[in-house]
């Protein structure tokens, strides 16, 4: 089998198995693989491996690269009983992950009340957009994926949204009672799907961030807040990787940060201040 081959039987596996942006997003890494290292018989080695990998200079591609390459590598084994070689470990980056940088409540609710009057103007869906990605922490493009009959309503009022993350793992989702979840309820047949690209949805909540205060405001940082409120609560970190679909509790265990730097910080201001 040829690495085009290969790539091409991939896409045909990943594209029902991953988000679609992810898709796209590993695919066009593969291409741009198969363009360095040729259309030639697989196996590879491991130099033509680290050697392609190794000379992407931007760290971002280089991991998006890796994790495309992985991907394919996965797939190959488990169907086609192909070995691709390991990356090594010399050419992995080596970034610091950064804890999640949330947006603030006092903005987020400045946001909402933003897009809230943009409703009223003629685009629920700008609304709908807010609760979703900042009322049920969904990704961009799960908030995208949401139809509704993606919605229901239990005995008890609570509004559930189910969605399919990262790896095409289902979860469902409670929403808080207020009356923006019982708006999204009210109006689902109106405003969902909400029927733009991602490019729309990610320009729009930099604008109602901006003119909420915060002008670096992006959708996945609209879930940053939603993680970060629940840890807040003093919700279980299991229960914040359920609701969030985390792979891993490593990833989570960055909002309880949040919040231990932020009481670190009520403290300090004591210390000076003195309590009120």
């Amino acid at each position: 089998m040829t690495l085009q081959k290969a790539i091409s039987n991939w896409e045909t596996y990943a594209l029902h198995k991953l988000s679609p942006r992810t898709f796209q997003i590993y695919r066009r890494r593969l291409k741009e693989l198969l363009s360095t290292i040729g259309d030639r018989e697989l196996p590879l080695s491991k130099p033509e491996v680290a050697h392609a990998i190794g000379n992407i200079i931007s760290s971002s591609v280089r991991e998006q690269t890796i994790a495309a390459y992985q991907s394919l590598r996965k797939f190959l084994r488990d169907f086609s009983e192909i070995e691709l070689p390991e990356v090594p470990d010399f050419i992995k980056p080596k970034t610091q992950k950064d804890l999640p940088k949330p947006v603030s409540e006092e903005v987020f609710w400045k946001m909402i009340k933003i897009a809230e009057k943009r409703a009223k103007e003629g685009f629920p869906w700008k609304l709908a957009a807010i609760i979703l990605m900042g009322l049920a922490g969904l990704r961009a493009s799960e908030a995208l994926s949401v139809n509704q009959l993606s919605l229901e309503k239990d005995s008890e009022g609570v509004i559930w949204v189910r969605v399919r993350g990262k790896g095409r793992k289902e979860r469902r989702i409670p929403m808080p009672k207020n009356q923006y979840t019982e708006w999204l309820w009210e109006n689902r047949q109106k405003v969902l799907p909400l029927g733009v690209h991602y490019q729309t949805l990610y320009q729009t909540v930099q604008s109602i961030g901006k003119k909420a205060g915060d002008p670096n405001v992006t959708p996945h940082r609209l879930r940053h807040t939603y993680g970060t409120m629940l840890s807040r609560k003093g919700v279980p970190i299991q229960v914040i990787q359920e609701l969030m679909g985390h792979s891993s509790p490593a990833t989570t265990i960055g909002y309880v940060k949040i919040v231990d730097e932020q009481k670190v910080q009520a403290v300090k201001n004591i210390s000076r201040h003195g309590l009120n």
